[in-house]
């Protein structure tokens, strides 16, 4: 594998324990790893220790640190390592402490990015996938959706990553979304409220929205595999996004891919598999339904609080 490897990591090192041994096995000849400096003195340790197994290399490696005495956060933590690793690599393949890659997931990478390396319609690869086993004749399929639990691209691509979302006001009241979204039901109200609420600067701690804003500002697609490589393991109390399990997006199994890869013939995006991923996994339909009743219905909020109140006390 000739692909640089970037590690985000900040206070896991149980977690990052498991994502470094994935990438141990595979050797990259030069690896980043990035860390966010602790927010109290109690954190300082499981800083340290998460550090040292991050850096625990034991094979022929060219080995960078991005090491912070402070916190910065967890918007401007990976925002900035990704920019000082793409400031010194072309491409690479990124992984934070809480996504344990297969061993596919880095030969896939490796060779999507080579290929892809200056088609401009392509902005991302992505690891993780919520393609059904079996559905797809070929390795991979574009999608609009630049999944970044275990990801890779490009300096060309990540240099027009827009943080405050300056092209948003001119894209808002356009066709921009629907030409994105096509006619999945939900689709434009939810990403209309978190592009919103990007712009407004409502969502300190997010960086991967911005990205996806970006991926899409662009026209680009995504490379989504067809089996699964990444399981994100991050979920529960030590996590900031995902506090709470969920079946559908955290723990997934992983697989090992055939080699050498089967492209798809045709340059078209995988609509089934986003409308899935859209009503499954973003639930989408939910959060479009939640909003007509409770801003064109009187009494809506209430209504829905009740609906909601009674579902959880029938199904707990």
């Amino acid at each position: 594998m000739n692909a640089p490897v970037l590690l985000v990591i900040f206070n896991r090192p149980e977690t990052t324990q498991r994502v470094f041994e994935q990438i141990a096995r595979i050797k990259p000849k030069r690896l980043y790893v990035a860390a966010d400096g602790p927010r109290s003195a109690e954190e300082a340790e499981l800083c340290r220790r998460t550090r040292e197994v991050a850096t625990n290399v034991s094979w022929d490696c060219e080995l960078k640190t991005l090491f912070r005495d402070r916190n910065i956060g967890c918007q401007q933590g990976p925002k900035t390592a990704f920019d000082w690793f793409f400031g010194m690599e072309e491409a690479g393949i990124i992984l934070e402490d809480d996504c344990v890659a297969s061993q596919s997931f880095f030969l896939y990478c490796d060779a999507l990015l080579e290929r892809y390396r200056e088609d401009e319609r392509v902005g991302a690869i992505s690891g993780i996938s919520y393609v059904k086993p079996g559905t797809l004749d070929n390795s991979y399929c574009f999608s609009r959706y630049p999944f970044a639990w275990g990801w890779a691209s490009w300096a060309r691509a990540w240099r027009h990553y827009d943080l405050e979302l300056k092209q948003w006001p001119s894209l808002r009241d356009t066709d921009f979304l629907s030409k994105i979204g096509g006619s999945s039901f939900g689709f434009e109200a939810y990403w209309r409220k978190i592009f919103d609420d990007c712009h407004q600067g409502k969502r300190p701690s997010a960086w991967d929205y911005q990205w996806v804003f970006s991926v899409w500002a662009q026209r680009y697609v995504a490379c989504v595999p067809a089996l699964n490589l990444v399981s994100n393991i991050g979920f529960g109390g030590t996590s900031t996004h995902h506090g709470k399990y969920d079946p559908v997006l955290h723990g997934r199994p992983t697989f090992e891919m055939n080699f050498p890869l089967k492209h798809p013939t045709s340059f078209s995006r995988s609509n089934k598999q986003d409308d899935w991923f859209d009503r499954y996994g973003l639930r989408t339909p939910n959060y479009a339904l939640r909003t007509f009743v409770q801003e064109r219905i009187p009494f809506g909020k209430g209504l829905w609080g009740g609906a909601r109140d009674l579902f959880r006390f029938f199904s707990s």
